[in-house]
Order: C-alpha cells, then structure tokens, then sequence
C-alpha cells in the first residue's frame, strides 16, 4: 500500500491511498479517500472506494505534461464527496 497524500479541503482533512495491482485487475489499482474528525485526526472513516481506479497515481507526466497528482485528488474528493454529499442533503426535506 502507497499512502502518498493529505489533503485539507473545506476545513475537512483527508487521506489518500493507492495500492497498484497487477495488469489483469482490470485497473491501475485501488484507491480510497479517508477523512480524519478535526478532533481525533488518528481516526479515520472510509469515505470512498474505486477497486479498479482507471488512473494511475504513481505517475509523474501524462503525454509530456507534469501531472500534479494534488489537483487530481482534489478533484476526486470535489467531485466524488463533497458534491455527493450536497446532493444528498438537498434532497432531504
């Protein structure tokens, strides 16, 4: 397992993950986003889960480009969490 990165977004903080697997999984790994509660942040709750992430996190450059991987994860906890999450809420009355 590669723990490679903590993230703070929105005052929350997050941990990512990545385990690379072999080349028949169906995927470049698996990968997940913990959240750690402000006042216990050794504590951590899986918030979600790809078993066969289509991106590879290990990865320096894409097609000549630097990649930062920090925009990506950001992205991913945007759009597969907090998004999500607000979503749900407003559908509650």
């Amino acid at each position: 397992m590669k723990s490679f990165y903590f993230e703070t977004v929105g005052g929350r903080l997050f941990n990512a993950n990545f385990k690379p697997v072999g080349a028949y999984a169906g995927g470049e790994g698996v990968f997940w986003i913990t959240e750690s509660p402000r006042l216990l942040p050794f504590i951590e709750i899986e918030k979600y889960y790809d078993g066969s992430v289509m991106w590879d996190f290990r990865i320096t450059e894409w097609e000549g480009e630097p990649v930062d991987q920090t925009k990506v994860l950001k992205s991913y906890i945007l759009d597969e969490m907090i998004e999500k999450e607000n979503k749900e809420n407003k559908l509650d009355y």
